[in-house]
Order: C-alpha cells, then sequence, then structure tokens
C-alpha cells in the first residue's frame, strides 16, 4: 500500500504534500494581506505592535531565566570550591 504523503506513480505528490504546500501559500498570502492591511487600519497595527511586544517581553523573562540558572550555578559551584579549600580564594593569602 503506497504512502499517501509520497509521490505517486505519475510524479505527482501525495495528498499530504499538496496539502502543505497550499497551507504554506494560504499563510503567505494571509500574511502579506495583514502587513498590507497595517497602514490603513489601526486595530490592525495594534495587534501587530502588541505581538511584537509580547515577542520582546517574552525574550526579556527568558534571558532573565537563563541568568538566574547561570547565577546559581556558578554560586553552587563556587561554594563547592570554597569548603573544598578555605584558601583557595586569592584574598587569603593577603589576610593570612
Amino acid at each position: 500500500m503506497q504512502d499517501e504523503s509520497s509521490t505517486s506513480e505519475d510524479g505527482e505528490p501525495g495528498r499530504v504534500k499538496r496539502a502543505a504546500a497550499w497551507s504554506k501559500t494560504a499563510a503567505k498570502e494571509i500574511e502579506d494581506r495583514a502587513v498590507r492591511a497595517r497602514g490603513s487600519h489601526v486595530s490592525v497595527d495594534v495587534g501587530f505592535r502588541t505581538a511584537e511586544r509580547q515577542q520582546r517581553v517574552a525574550a526579556m523573562v527568558l534571558a532573565g531565566g537563563i541568568a538566574y540558572r547561570i547565577f546559581f550555578w556558578l554560586l553552587a559551584t563556587l561554594s563547592d570550591v570554597r569548603a573544598k579549600s578555605p584558601c583557595a580564594w586569592p584574598v587569603c593569602s593577603r589576610i593570612s
């Protein structure tokens, strides 16, 4: 039995590939139409600006989460080093 997503015997793409191609084409046309409407309709522009702002906020939250994890990873590493060798820090030689 032939897979519906593969190429048929006559060289035509299967139903799944045709549907995927149609979907991509339709999405591109709709995106182009929305971008053109952005200049003439304030409500469309507000939607675009809101989406862009949400994207920036999400990027900042992600960056903050990564920084948080790095900070605590370094803190744990440094405390482990300090616990194993109290005078491993450069200031210990000056204090002693």
